[in-house]
């Protein structure tokens, strides 16, 4: 059975609680998960290796739970409806303007990307665009239909894309933030 324990750290004179969970492993893993900080370690990993490593990821550590925080502050921009609504008829707008179509549009919670073109010419959308405004949306809308033509970011592809928003490289830029 796996031991959970509880404990705190300083770092930068601010103190953080972080969860320690003992498990018959090699390595030591740190994540940060919902505003929590969590160690995985083997039963046998000190206290001290503990709080030692942590000091020493703290720029890391730091950085990802202002990353969560940030998330926790954004404020969502539309409904599930409203923005299901938005992409089917931005879809359809952009489509048309590229004489480009989609077999099917989907939308996802993704982890690393804002969309996705298959092969099999279907599109997805990531969920977390409800928090971005409506440039940054159509952005992806753009960049994921010019997927059907070009599978891939070539020179035509990005052509592509600025004849219709000529702005793309800013638009871009700021979804990359």
């Amino acid at each position: 059975m796996n031991k959970i324990a509880k404990s705190f750290i300083t770092i930068d004179s601010k103190s953080y609680e972080y969860v320690i969970e003992y498990k018959n492993i090699k390595n030591v893993y740190l994540r940060i998960k919902d505003g929590f900080i969590y160690v995985t370690c083997n039963k046998r990993t000190s206290k001290r290796f503990i709080e030692n490593f942590l000091i020493n990821k703290k720029d890391w550590i730091i950085k990802q739970l202002n990353k969560e925080h940030r998330k926790e502050e954004r404020t969502l921009l539309y409904s599930d409806q409203e923005f299901l609504n938005y992409i089917k008829v931005n879809v359809n707008k952009f489509s048309k303007s590229l004489d480009l179509y989609p077999k099917k549009v989907t939308i996802k919670k993704m982890k690393s990307a804002w969309g996705s073109c298959t092969s099999n010419k279907n599109i997805s959308i990531n969920k977390e665009l409800m928090y971005y405004k409506e440039e940054l949306i159509d952005y992806v809308i753009v960049h994921e239909l010019s997927h059907l033509k070009y599978m891939n970011h070539s020179k035509d592809f990005w052509s592509l894309v600025g004849s219709i928003l000529p702005d793309y490289k800013a638009l871009r830029k700021e979804l990359k933030r």
